[in-house]
């Protein structure tokens, strides 16, 4: 049937239509060439008879548009209400429709038999595009699933094979069972003792959809409950929560995720049990810009906050008119079985020989880093450095502008999460690091200018060839173009300007900065040094070379708590250097000892009942004394007091 409308509404009714006895009606869309959409668009409808008859009213013509519906026959299908049960069987296509009061929501109760063939539909309307529900195939999961709204489209599709597929369907309250079809929402259960509860998350299903983060807000479980979230779509069990508190976890929108709750007896009331919601993932794969000198904050997921489960981001950094990277970690926390990847594609180090890149390489793998258990990893050409520990790494100088950073959290036993990573990106024109016992390092072309607004960054550590017999440190001098900077008149407010940092320690964040370095043979106190030397837009380009050597001493002239040599002007200097009087020791006068903790301040006792004899005694003294100066002083004010009265009275009499 084909007829031609205006952008209108169209009347459809019910009347006789003749067809075969054993046949079934469906009506399936109404204009698909609408302008605007009408309400039953797409609408699914069926007689439950043989009879069908179907009036089109206009209120206006046009030969524009057009009216289109599609009439099939089936051998089954119906229009059931308030709750019943029913198979259907493996005939190919039909349709069902199943209705609750205003209200409720229709549960449809998990099928027993699985579809050996084809597909059964479960939509959450009677519209043909309503949104699905879910898809019962064959392979696929079989589970419980509750409609938006009190209205479910139950489709088959090619369904053949042997077993027929059993429908059992009520009306339900609101609370206990919910299906969210986005990847925002949120599911809160309470009451329902004695239940088994469930909440499906139903994003678009496109490949490539992205993810969404699942966050248990609020866990209040007893011994007789107990959680657990799976993939809607494989039935995969991520999670089997019985306490109190989990990580938020990511799963694929593709996939989908049901959470479901066994509620057993009720022992603290009808509060609250569980409160989740989903949020949508931003941003899996990122490729960020880089500009020179301008720092790039790489954080984990969540931070400051715990880090999802199951969690996968990825940024691919390539500065243009960058030399190097300089990557600066201020915290990191991963918990076991997560992993951060760093990949820097073909790191060279141009200004050194072999033997000095292979000291590079000496240096990175003595970096200190995450837990006992996690792993960070840099990748320079054919080499994997892993670091454990669970401090922030050094401080990466990456001669090469092109990074990647691969963080990784499988869900592992126990569901733990950290609190992850905030670091540093600083984009620079050199970035070097070298590790040998003496050495330069200069700006390029020493002693030549160097171009205005740049920024140069080395990572200076020395070998120790045996740490059970010696400590070291590095002895380093600064030069600022042809003359050392201990014989310059420059004044420490000029160096500064050309802002020269150095950090006494392997990382930036955490390291003391030297305050003076006008002086010859600066002395660190540990084995790295990092220089950073900032060239403003506006300077002559003061080019810098820095020469160090090794400083070496015996682990008796160590501070006992650090371990880092004792400077020589820290010995008996009256100043507690190593912070435990190390370098006080044997000494002419008794050094002296950290102040001890402040003492407690003991609490004031209580007060005791009564009155004391002493308060009594001057009570007793004061109200004596107010006695004695009320019977000198009440009479002689009286009489004035009255003598002012007549003396007033007196001149009234005169006047008149």
């Amino acid at each position: 049937m084909s007829h031609d409308i205006q952008d209108s509404l169209p009347y459809v009714s019910f009347g006789e239509f003749d067809l075969d006895k054993k046949s079934f009606v469906t009506v399936n869309g109404l204009g698909p060439d609408f302008k605007e959409a009408p309400m039953f668009r797409g609408l699914v409808t069926r007689t439950s008879s043989k009879y069908m008859w179907v009036s089109l009213s206009l209120t206006e013509f046009s030969a524009n548009d057009s009216f289109r519906g599609t009439v099939d026959l089936h051998e089954q299908g119906g229009h059931f209400t308030s709750n019943g049960t029913f198979a259907i069987k493996p005939t190919g296509d039909s349709s069902f429709l199943l209705e609750v009061e205003e209200g409720k929501l229709v549960w449809l109760e998990a099928p027993k038999s699985p579809v050996e063939q084809g597909s059964i539909e479960v939509r959450s309307d009677f519209y043909a595009d309503s949104p699905l529900l879910e898809t019962f195939a064959a392979g696929k999961p079989a589970y419980g699933v509750a409609s938006t709204g009190n209205k479910m489209l139950i489709q088959s599709k090619g369904f053949k094979g042997t077993s027929a597929f059993p429908v059992n369907f009520t009306g339900i309250l609101p609370g206990c069972h919910l299906t969210t079809l986005a990847a925002s929402g949120f599911y809160t259960l309470a009451g329902n003792c004695n239940s088994n509860c469930s909440w499906a998350v139903k994003p678009p299903s496109a490949k490539g959809a992205g993810k969404f983060t699942l966050t248990l807000d609020h866990l209040s479980l007893s011994t007789n409950d107990s959680l657990t979230v799976r993939t809607l779509t494989a039935a995969k069990l991520l999670l089997v929560v019985n306490g109190s508190a989990v990580p938020p976890v990511e799963m694929e929108s593709e996939g989908g995720a049901l959470l479901q709750v066994h509620r057993g007896a009720c022992t603290r009331g009808n509060g609250t049990l569980v409160s989740a919601s989903v949020s949508p993932v931003l941003g899996g794969t990122m490729t960020p810009e880089l500009s020179h000198n301008v720092p790039y904050y790489l954080k984990s997921p969540g931070f400051p906050n715990q880090y999802p489960l199951n969690s996968n981001r990825t940024w691919t950094f390539e500065g243009k008119g960058v030399g190097g990277l300089v990557l600066s970690f201020s915290s990191l926390d991963l918990r076991a079985g997560h992993s951060l990847y760093l990949t820097n594609a073909n790191q060279t180090q141009p200004h050194l020989t072999s033997r000095e890149r292979a000291s590079v390489a000496r240096a990175q793998l003595q970096l200190p880093g995450l837990r006992a258990g996690h792993s960070l990893y840099l990748t320079n050409a054919n080499q994997t450095v892993p670091l454990s520990g669970d401090k922030p790494p050094n401080d990466l100088a990456l001669d090469s502008a092109k990074l990647t950073v691969r963080f990784a959290s499988p869900i592992t036993a126990g569901y733990e999460s950290g609190y992850g990573f905030n670091a540093t990106l600083l984009p620079v024109d050199v970035a070097h690091m070298v590790d040998q016992e003496k050495g330069i390092v200069e700006t390029p072309a020493y002693p030549s200018p160097v171009k205005n607004d740049s920024v140069f960054f080395w990572s200076i550590s020395v070998p120790n060839p045996d740490k059970s017999k010696s400590a070291v440190a590095i002895q380093f001098n600064i030069s600022l173009g042809r003359m050392l900077l201990q014989r310059c008149r420059t004044s420490q407010s000029e160096l500064h300007s050309w802002f020269l940092t150095v950090y006494d320690g392997k990382n930036s964040f955490h390291s003391p900065i030297f305050a003076n370095l006008t002086g010859k043979d600066l002395l660190s106190k540990t084995d790295v040094i990092l220089v950073k030397y900032v060239v403003p837009a506006m300077s002559s380009g003061t080019p810098l070379r820095i020469n160090f050597t090794t400083y070496v001493c015996n682990l008796t002239d160590t501070c006992k708590s650090t371990g880092i040599c004792i400077h020589a002007d820290w010995r008996c200097n009256g100043v507690n250097d190593c912070g435990d009087n190390s370098d006080e020791l044997s000494c002419s006068y008794e050094p002296t000892p950290s102040p001890p903790p402040a003492p407690t301040t003991p609490a004031p006792e209580p007060a005791r009942a009564g009155v004391s004899a002493a308060a009594f005694a001057v009570t007793v003294l004061i109200a004596l004394a107010l006695g004695a100066a009320a019977a000198l002083f009440i009479p002689v004010l009286v009489r004035r007091y009255r003598a002012y009265r007549y003396s007033r009275f007196s001149n009234v009499a005169v006047s008149e």
